[in-house]
């Protein structure tokens, strides 16, 4: 059992990584497409539902972003569950939810995704001293 579990492992692996590359090439459409089959799976790791909704936030379906969100709440702390939360909301025009989300000094492991969201959102809001 241990080794199907280490091969399960890896295979989730494999394909996080091919979701991600074809996120940072800018293919929201293809991330969908791969990530729906580990999210149909039973046992998958979560971190896909995520990567669903930086796809679904990237064509513009925000609320169906913000239900994949939903499915993941034990990754509610996580730096890019948070960046995705924020663009849904921002999507969907709740910038006072969005900038609820946005919360003191920036932590270490902030991404530069996070990073733009946040920014977009002070902006939006016009606290330029932010």
């Amino acid at each position: 059992m241990g080794a199907t579990c280490l091969v399960a492992q890896a295979q989730y692996e494999k394909l996080e990584a091919k979701v991600r590359k074809a996120l940072a090439v800018d293919k929201p459409y293809r991330a969908l497409a791969l990530s729906e089959r580990a999210t149909t799976r039973q046992g998958a790791p979560g971190i896909f539902h995520v990567l669903r909704a930086e796809g679904f936030n990237r064509i513009g379906s925000y609320t169906k972003a913000m239900e994949e969100l939903r499915m993941v709440p034990e990754l509610r702390g996580e730096v890019e569950y948070q960046a995705n939360l924020i663009g849904s909301y921002t999507g969907i025009g709740r910038l006072d939810s969005a900038e609820a989300l946005i919360t003191g000094p920036t932590d270490p492991k902030t991404t530069e995704e996070y990073l733009y969201r946040a920014g977009r959102v002070l902006a939006l809001r016009q606290r330029w001293p932010e």
